[in-house]
């Protein structure tokens, strides 16, 4: 999270963060401690964003540099449709940024197609990885801005500029931070993204259909209360990797 505002925003830059729940809201946050000029973009707990109200705050906020959006909002269980997003950013001239964390892995995600410009994730939620690593993407809009930037990253450790010249090059990453790493992560790792790459068709089934059965019965009772709502999210909105452990 940290080290995708940290190199996508520089001081001065507007930011719109979409705030539906607690990540959006911690995102402005850590945002405005980069020196971003953070601009809320809210909505009601337990709802999500259209391609409409984006656009109208993309118009209300005119030289807006970034978007940020929460795919899988944990707080609420809501998942953002992600349909026009990309291509709304790239018309402001925007880059979009996307939490993944709690849906990479277990719901339907293509990038590329999406027009995601930024993406960061949690090795311990859906891919079923121990904790300690963060799957981490940036486009190449993303790093020709990173490239252009008139100031330094302000935070060393997360500078991916560092590290640009030899993307994916992992090994050259460690010699160059001079970082330990837990040894138990790295066969880890490949073994959690192979079993995620080999049943990734049967993963997504069994947690929809695990998420639907869950969410009928547990959402009138509990989430209503919670968010003051007795109408439940259409399917398509909702966060079925979160909804599959409630």
């Amino acid at each position: 999270m940290e080290a995708s505002i940290a190199n996508a925003v520089e001081p001065g830059d507007i930011v719109l963060v979409g705030a539906n729940g607690l990540w959006g809201e911690r995102v402005g946050d850590l945002a405005e401690r980069y020196g971003g000029d953070v601009r809320l973009i809210h909505a009601p707990a337990g709802t999500v964003f259209s391609v409409a109200q984006l656009e109208a705050a993309f118009d209300a906020n005119p030289g807006a540099k970034v978007l940020f959006l929460t795919h899988g909002e944990s707080s609420t269980g809501t998942l953002q449709p992600l349909d026009g997003v990309g291509a709304l950013c790239r018309r402001h001239g925007a880059l979009f940024i996307l939490d993944t964390v709690c849906s990479l892995g277990g719901v339907p995600l293509q990038l590329d197609v999406s027009g995601v410009d930024v993406t960061y994730s949690g090795s311990q939620k859906c891919l079923g990885a121990p904790p300690g690593s963060a799957p981490f993407s940036m486009s190449q809009r993303a790093r020709d801005k990173l490239a252009a930037r008139k100031t330094k990253v302000a935070s060393y450790y997360f500078d991916a500029n560092l590290f640009g010249a030899n993307w994916g090059e992992w090994w050259l990453i460690c010699f160059a931070f001079a970082r330990p790493r837990a040894a138990v992560l790295t066969p880890a790792r490949p073994q959690a993204l192979t079993a995620s790459l080999v049943g990734i068709t049967t993963r997504v089934l069994s947690i929809q259909c695990t998420s639907c059965a869950r969410r009928w019965r547990f959402w009138p009772k509990k989430a209503s209360r919670q968010l003051g709502s007795a109408t439940p999210m259409p399917p398509r909105c909702c966060t079925r990797a979160w909804n599959a452990w409630v």
